[in-house]
């Protein structure tokens, strides 16, 4: 998709669709909306009091040709309370017009962007909006196989109106927006594919694809030589499935000598492909959602793939490691002991905890690559559902500053992170009788305890893990979005890479 900026005002441009955002009771009678009333002779105010239009969040008014313009289609859509404008409501002005008019026919959309939009950073989020909010999760049904995309909006081109003149940091936000959004698609769509066609080595087979594509050197481990090198918690968690395990490991250098010999930020996503719960296994009712319990690593090798493209000025390494969790005669049993790839054992109690166990073998590689800060990232727990519902991923850490990193950054990336506590007290309840520490709490709380878990593997070195149990998948649509993988995690590790050093 073509996306260009135009310093065509709204009342003179031409084109099939125009998308204009007003903030909640913003009446004709202000500057921004006027003139098209003037033009449309009154047209847009007696449409806004006829249709109750008040500007709240997500509400549209759509309007056919309407006179005194040359466009086919005139969409308004409310941006919410005036004053609080940020980048997410310019994903929201994006994702909205892109969903409103998915199924007009438009082939190019043109969107008004407003003065307090009109930065790098508001340019990019209307694109990321606009390209990612009008795709659809239906890939699989037969009478639509030889259409677009399904994941991707059916249009051809974007035309942003600017005030003033248009500067190199919009066009740079434009730029920006537009890999993001991609690497969200790529994202959304490993997620959603069904298990038998997303096994570890097919979705290895992706990231290799996406690192390629982008510049990003792709090691791939196969079963043999994790075993060689002993990362035994992904074996162990796979060796009840018939589909071999796989580690990827993904590598950005920037070009620059100085900056590439920076320590890397290092990002770990959970792949399990398909969990059952092993042993353990999980009622039957849902368990087909656990397709998207690779949701963490495809975030990961989605952000690569962007991060490769933007060239940030930092170096940055992405571990995904990738199998199964089945039941079958030779699955993990609870009570077995495991010696994990950094050397402690771990008591399997639940073998329905088995996303704890993968990600102590990639932390633990990830300490070895001297980092300046770990992310991970796993559908780990429905505690945390339970705690922070579908709106917040939880978030634990061991460093005070770097978790701040982080969370300052989830801030400006509109993917929103909770801090949980971490104090020593609850250390006791991953501790085990039999071996270095256990594969679930002793008690409550679930996401605390598998969190402190994982912090046993990442020593001193700073360290963020992110559950996103609860805001991986949405399974309601909004005005700006529809149902489906949400992608979350690529912006914020994104966001991550570009920060300054």
């Amino acid at each position: 998709m073509k996306t260009i900026l135009s310093r065509t005002s709204t009342t003179e441009f031409r084109g099939e669709a125009l998308v204009i955002g007003v903030f909640e009771s913003e009446t004709t009678a202000s500057p921004h909306l006027s003139s098209i009333d003037s033009v449309t002779d009154g047209l847009l105010a007696g449409a806004m009091t006829r249709e109750g239009f008040t500007g709240r969040k997500g509400e549209t008014l759509l309007i056919h040709a309407p006179r005194g313009m040359d466009v086919s289609l005139l969409l308004l859509t409310g941006l919410g309370p005036a004053g609080t404008a940020d980048r997410e409501t310019g994903r929201m002005l994006g994702g909205t017009a892109a969903r409103r008019l998915r199924k007009s026919g438009i082939k190019v959309v043109a969107i008004e962007i407003r003065e307090e939009g009109a930065d790098r950073e508001g340019i990019r989020a209307v694109v990321e909006g606009f390209v990612t909010g009008g795709g659809g999760i239906d890939a699989y049904k037969t009478a639509k196989k030889s259409r677009r995309d399904p994941y991707r909006a059916p249009y051809t081109g974007l035309t942003l109106l600017c005030p003033g003149s248009v500067t190199k940091a919009m066009r740079a936000g434009v730029a920006t927006g537009s890999v993001v959004a991609d690497a969200m698609l790529l994202t959304r769509r490993l997620v959603n594919t069904p298990a038998n066609l997303m096994t570890p080595v097919i979705m290895a087979g992706e990231a290799r694809r996406a690192c390629r594509a982008s510049g990003v050197s792709c090691t791939v481990l196969n079963e043999k030589q994790l075993r060689e090198r002993g990362f035994n918690g992904l074996l162990a968690v796979n060796q009840g499935s018939a589909n071999p395990p796989r580690m990827v490991v993904m590598r950005y250098r920037p070009a620059e000598a100085r900056a590439a010999s920076k320590p890397p930020l290092a990002l770990v996503g959970k792949g399990i492909t398909f969990d059952s719960g092993g042993i353990s296994i999980k009622p039957a009712k849902g368990m087909g959602e656990m397709k998207a319990d690779m949701a963490g690593a495809a975030a990961v090798i989605g952000a690569m793939s962007a991060i490769g493209r933007l060239q940030p000025s930092r170096p940055v390494i992405g571990i995904t490691p990738l199998c199964e969790n089945m039941p079958s005669g030779s699955a993990i049993r609870p009570g077995d002991v495991i010696t994990s790839y950094a050397g402690k054992t771990i008591e399997v109690v639940n073998t329905d905890a088995e996303g704890r166990l993968i990600l102590a073998d990639g932390l633990a590689y990830a300490v070895e690559q001297e980092p300046e800060g770990i992310v991970d990232i796993a559908t780990l727990t429905g505690a945390c559902v339970t705690a922070l519902g579908h709106v917040y991923a939880g978030l634990a850490g061991n460093d005070p500053g770097w978790i701040d990193t982080v969370v300052s950054t989830s801030r400006a990336s509109g993917e929103k992170v909770w801090q949980m506590p971490m104090d020593s007290d609850y250390d006791a309840l991953v501790e085990s009788e039999i071996a270095d520490v256990r594969n679930t709490g002793k008690e409550a709380p679930g996401m605390i305890t598998a969190a402190k878990l994982l912090e046993k593997f990442v020593g001193n070195t700073p360290w963020v893990h992110l559950d996103i149990a609860g805001v991986e998948w949405q399974k309601e649509s909004r005005p700006w979005s529809g149902p489906g993988p949400t992608a979350f995690g690529v912006r914020l590790f994104v966001d991550l890479a570009l920060r300054s050093l």
